[in-house]
């Protein structure tokens, strides 16, 4: 149990380390780095929204949202079931990098510019990993609605009378 617990912590301390060490370093760009031509550059870009840029100024919201998302992840640690285990630890390390920018900052610092996508950041790519990840997994374990033939799984087939 200890040993899955510092997996945990350290997965999610892993992410959140990683995405602070690079912010701090892009924070002081003034002019873009080009990896790839002019398609992949690091780009330093304040989000105060969301992905995408939604919900701009919204500061208080995403940092109401975290702490919740942060609460439920620890409350419910001892129930999250193996194979979504390493998924969870990115979404609370994600979840984790942007919060402190939004509490440092009320904004949170974007880097990764792909040109024809929006900028976004290395938290954003864990959380993003971790919720697909498990979306797939849950999505893997259903029958498809075409073969399950109208009939839910450990309901017996009942016909209904016509008033």
């Amino acid at each position: 149990m200890v040993n899955k617990i510092i997996k945990f912590i350290g997965m999610a301390a892993f992410v959140v380390i990683i995405d602070q060490i690079i912010k701090s370093f892009v924070s002081g760009l003034k002019e873009p780095i080009c990896l790839i031509g002019t398609t992949v550059k690091i780009t330093f870009l304040k989000n105060y929204g969301a992905s995408f840029g939604i919900l701009k100024n919204q500061t208080w919201l995403f940092i109401l949202f975290s702490i919740i998302v942060i609460a439920a992840i620890i409350y419910y640690y001892k129930k999250i079931p193996d194979e979504y285990f390493i998924w969870i630890a990115l979404i609370l390390g994600g979840t984790i990098g942007n919060f402190i920018d939004r509490l440092r900052f009320a904004y949170v610092i974007d880097f990764m510019d792909f040109t024809y996508w929006p900028v976004f950041n290395i938290a954003d790519v864990a959380l993003i990993l971790g919720a697909g990840v498990i979306i797939y997994k849950i999505l893997k374990g259903k029958e498809p609605c075409n073969k399950a033939k109208g009939k839910r799984k450990g309901s017996k087939k009942t016909s209904r009378k016509k008033k």
